[in-house]
Parts: structure tokens; sequence; C-alpha cells
């Protein structure tokens, strides 16, 4: 038996909406009634899935049924904003640095969008710029847009909330091989924040034998610090001063990134 024709067009891309429907069937020029139809017709048989009402669709693979098969959540979330980009958590994990799973999916979107859970899965949009930082990274043989290495490092710092905290967020970072400093450099001058420059100066001479620190770039960010004193730590806690970056350091943190 032959598969339906919509199947087989969308078979690799996996995961879709109504839109790439109308944009590779505007030659048969089809209503979109129609379309509808069909989609709802594969829906009801077992071929597509939909992710609730958010006008997704996915292939369910032939040998899969419906209510066994869970698509891949990054997919999903690279496509629910029209120029999204998976981040902060999210990013980590999809460039092999995360230290614990995460079962929400961070999606970096100019607009906003209500989170909302899936299969399990939570999918939350952060509202932020996508027109820097970003690369692709191949998953079940799709690109998909992520924040590179320097940008999720930067956005992390600057909103730890989203990586799971500062504990988290420097077990996952210390995962990464290399950085590029060029572009650590570029992205803190795009946020121009005093504080976030303090607070990579630290991350970045914390793990210096990992990744180095040449005297250039150090001298460059320390040219951005402001007279004030902050804390590394979105929580209050026990902390000590770090005349270097003037930023008070939480006195647990030595501690536990020594347990592993």
């Amino acid at each position: 038996m032959s598969l339906p024709k919509l199947y087989r067009v969308f078979y690799k891309e996996k995961v879709f909406n109504f839109s790439d429907v109308m944009e590779k069937f505007k030659e048969d020029k089809h209503s979109e009634g129609y379309l509808r139809k069909r989609l709802n017709d594969l829906l009801r048989a077992g071929y597509l899935g939909s992710v609730g009402a958010r006008g997704l669709y996915y292939i369910i693979p032939q040998g899969s049924s419906k209510e066994e098969y869970v698509p891949d959540k990054f997919l999903i979330g690279a496509k629910l904003s029209l120029s999204g980009v998976i981040g902060y958590h999210s990013a980590l994990e999809l460039h092999g640095a995360s230290y614990s799973p995460f079962r929400i999916v961070y999606i970096i979107a100019q607009r906003h969008f209500r989170s909302f859970k899936f299969q399990g899965m939570e999918y939350h949009a952060v509202k932020g710029n996508t027109n820097f930082g970003i690369e692709t990274i191949l998953r079940e043989g799709l690109n998909v847009p992520v924040t590179d290495r320097e940008r999720t490092l930067v956005d992390g710092m600057n909103g730890l909330k989203y990586v799971g905290g500062l504990e988290e967020y420097f077990k996952s970072v210390e995962l990464f091989p290399s950085i590029n400093f060029d572009r650590i450099i570029e992205y803190l001058a795009g946020f121009n924040k005093k504080i976030l420059y303090a607070k990579i100066g630290f991350l970045l001479s914390y793990f210096e034998k990992r990744w180095g620190f040449p005297g250039n770039y150090e001298k460059e960010i320390k040219a951005h610090l402001g007279a004030r004193i902050n804390y590394l730590s979105d929580e209050r806690e026990e902390a000590k001063l770090n005349k270097a970056w003037g930023l008070m350091i939480p006195v647990r943190l030595k501690s536990l990134l020594e347990e592993y």
C-alpha cells in the first residue's frame, strides 16, 4: 500500500506547521480547506500527531504507534516560533554540556508565547535577540538553530534561572572544551552591562586552566567594570569578596564544584 503524499513529503522534515503544508503544495493549487481535511484524515489514521493547539504536526514513523511515539523535543522547540532559537539550558544540552537533564525546552524568541506542556515536557519562551550568536546543530538529520557556545555562556550568566542556577551553570559550562574569546568580547559589548562583564570575567578566570584566559582579553573585560560591588549569584547567601572582579562569591561555590 502506498503512503499518502503529504506524509511522504514531510517524512524527512519530521515536524511542520500548516504554513509549511501550504508552501509545499502551492503548485498543486489545493484549497486551504482541502489541505486541512487531509491533515485531519492523517491524524485520525495515525500517520501524524499534533502538538496540542500549537498548530504543529509531527510524523509518526512506520511501525510506531500514536500513543507511544515521542517526537524530538528540540525539533518541536525549533518550530514553535518563526525565528526562534534553542537557548539557555537547552542549548547546553544540544552542545553536550548539560550537567543535569531538564524537562524544559527554552526557546529564545522575538515574540513571547505562553509556556505549555506536551508529553511531559515544558516549552518555555524567553524573549530575546535572535540575530547574533546563532549556529545550527544536526538533530535527527535536521538543522536546529541554537545559540553558540559563547552566546550560551553569556546568556546563561545573564539569566541564571534559565540554566538551573549557579551550580548547574558552572558544572555545565565547564564541559565546554574551548571557547572563542573574540566572540565573548563581541557579545559582552552587545549587552553592555557592567555587572555581566564582571561575572563573565570571574567565570573565565575561574576556568583559566581549562580554556586559557589571554591577558589582552582580561584587560579588555576589566576596562568595563564598574565601581559597584555585585553578587555573582541571584541568591543572597554567605559570600566572600573577590576584589579582582568586584563580586561577592558564594562561599559554597568551591566545594560544590569540587564534588564531582
